[in-house]
This record gives structure tokens, C-alpha cells and sequence, in this order.
């Protein structure tokens, strides 16, 4: 499982509303975030759905998720590297 990274920790601060929910026949798991207007991208909703598979929740079917729209320079998922 993945957790907050550094770099992402600003957004935090924007984040208004969070709704989880699961269910169980296909263990099933959603999450939806809601956000105010921020630096980084244009979404007030991000979700992510991750199905499992059947009676087995250590393996992934399948994920769902909403395309961010960044804004210019802004991607987050993206490495800055610097030239010397």
C-alpha cells in the first residue's frame, strides 16, 4: 500500500470531504475525494475503485480511477529533474 508522499503532502490541505465504501460480492473497494480549488489540477473529485478478486483480497482485477487534470508544471506523478 502506498502512503502520502512528501511532495504530495501540500494537497492535503485542500482535501474537503473523503467518502469510502466496500463491498463484498466482488470485494469491491471505493474512495472518493473532494477538493477545493488548489495550485495543482482543475478536479474537484478524485475516486479510485480497486475490485478484488473473488474471495481473494490480495489480488487486484481491476481499478478504476478519474484522469487528473494537471495544470502546466504542476503534475505531481511526474519527476522534476534538474540540469546542472
Amino acid at each position: 500500500m502506498q502512503s502520502v508522499r512528501a511532495k504530495d503532502k501540500p494537497l492535503i490541505d485542500h482535501v474537503t470531504n473523503v467518502l469510502a465504501s466496500r463491498t463484498f460480492d466482488p470485494p469491491t473497494t471505493s474512495i472518493v475525494l473532494d477538493f477545493s480549488d488548489n495550485e495543482y489540477f482543475t478536479n474537484k473529485q478524485l475516486s479510485l475503485t480497486v475490485r478484488m478478486k473473488d474471495n481473494d483480497e490480495t489480488e487486484i482485477v481491476d481499478t478504476t480511477g478519474t484522469v487528473i487534470d494537471w495544470k502546466d508544471g504542476k503534475d505531481l506523478s511526474k519527476k522534476k529533474i534538474k540540469k546542472k
